[in-house]
């Protein structure tokens, strides 16, 4: 394990509800590493440590902790599995790529529709529906 050295976000002030200021010790942040990459196969660097902090400490806030330490240990010991999906769901950034963009939805209607209707009729859903499922699995 690193050594035990803190460090405090350059950019803002991260105050506790005591007002002491929250630090991320290297200790807690490799906690947080290791539990991130054994649950869900991300791998936070240490260029995200800015990340971690300014996305987990809303999480503090909320539930009235004083400190990763604290946060860390309230995931080991939930069973019920919300602290693994609150994790996730601050860590991870969802990002998609299809359909955000006008041109996606006029390849749809001027290119896969058209040729979908080409088809027999009885194929033409089937058709489409695995379309579909081809293009979200690829992302």
């Amino acid at each position: 394990m690193a050594s035990d050295t803190l460090y405090q976000n350059p950019t803002s002030n991260i105050l506790n509800q005591s007002g002491a200021m929250v630090q991320l010790t290297s200790s807690e942040f490799n906690d947080i590493r290791k539990i991130v990459y054994d649950n869900f196969g991300i791998n936070l660097t240490e260029q995200k440590r800015s990340l971690v902090i300014g996305r987990l400490f809303k999480l503090l806030r909320s539930y009235g902790l004083q400190s990763f330490q604290e946060y860390f240990n309230y995931i080991k010991s939930d069973t019920s599995g919300r602290a693994m999906g609150e994790l996730i769901n601050r860590i991870s950034t969802n990002h998609t790529f299809f359909f955000r963009e006008k041109e996606h939805f006029e390849f749809l209607s001027k290119v896969v529709l058209p040729g979908i209707e080409a088809r027999p009729k009885k194929k033409q859903f089937k058709r489409f529906e695995n379309l579909v499922c081809r293009l979200f699995i690829r992302r």
